[in-house]
């Protein structure tokens, strides 16, 4: 397994579809200058994150959002990038909080949607929860997707590690890495708690399975931490600036650092032994 480059998409998406879509256009003609194999939105991207990229999600047209996505999936493939789209779709008689592939995916993977599972309260004034996971190989990767509160409950991430009950993965189907789309900024009840405690998180997430992580977090002027990555150990990546709000950080496998990370990674599959 060689290293995977990520581009990340830092950007405060707004109502108006159309104005996001040519950013996120503009963003993938950028990954693909820079040899990016994949693109990785913030939450919300395509449409705007309610109660701050707008206000709610009243009047929003389903076909127009679907139609959306079709042409940043076309112009991604045709740029060889592998998009991870923020987005939403109809869902249990509302919206889901959505992380959809597409762009230059093997086919039968474009269009996997994973639907947010853990929900704010703001989230759950617009949208229904999701009910499973969601992975997708790039590159020979095996990517476990998530999506910005999702970051708080342990146990989804453990699943994402280890991978979908399937007999044809032979026991190999967990994450070689986890990516989260987030919208990670508002008011924090104890100011500045949140931007020491959170980056912490995401650390504590990739160490604990010793998988690297990739965010994409929007760039609303209170949020609690950029766009970054860390390695399976937990350790924090460089990233280099493309853009004012794009930037790409390569991800190495955990196989490449010391032989303990991939022992690690046994032990905690495995869980505590009783004996």
């Amino acid at each position: 397994m060689t290293t995977l480059t990520v581009a990340l998409h830092q950007f405060s998406a707004v109502p108006e579809i159309e104005r996001n879509v040519q950013a996120i256009s503009a963003a993938i003609t950028s990954a693909a200058q820079a040899r990016a194999q994949i693109l990785l939105t913030c939450e919300c991207a395509l449409v705007g994150y309610p109660g701050a990229g707008r206000e709610n999600l009243e009047g929003l047209n389903a076909c127009a959002v679907a139609d959306a996505e079709d042409l940043l999936h076309q112009r991604a493939a045709a740029a060889d990038i592998a998009l991870f789209l923020g987005s939403v779709s109809p869902w249990q008689g509302s919206w889901s909080n959505d992380l959809l592939a597409c762009g230059a995916l093997d086919q039968g993977q474009v269009g996997t949607r994973y639907r947010k599972r853990c929900l704010t309260p703001v989230d759950q004034k617009h949208f229904r929860a999701g009910q499973t996971p969601a992975w997708v190989t790039v590159a020979g990767w095996r990517l476990g997707l998530s999506i910005c509160f999702d970051l708080r409950w342990s146990a989804l991430w453990a699943e994402l590690a280890r991978g979908p009950d399937d007999p044809k993965l032979c026991g190999h189907g967990g994450a070689d890495a986890f990516l989260n789309a987030a919208h990670m900024a508002g008011p924090d009840v104890d100011p500045s708690t949140k931007a020491h405690i959170i980056p912490a998180m995401y650390a504590t997430r990739a160490a604990e399975w010793a998988t690297p992580l990739a965010l994409a977090n929007g760039a609303a002027a209170d949020r609690w931490l950029d766009s970054g990555a860390w390695d399976a150990r937990g350790c924090p990546l460089p990233s280099t600036p493309l853009s004012p709000n794009l930037s790409l950080v390569t991800l190495s496998p955990r196989q490449d650092l010391h032989p303990w990370y991939a022992l690690l990674r046994h032990l905690s599959l495995d869980g505590p032994r009783s004996d």
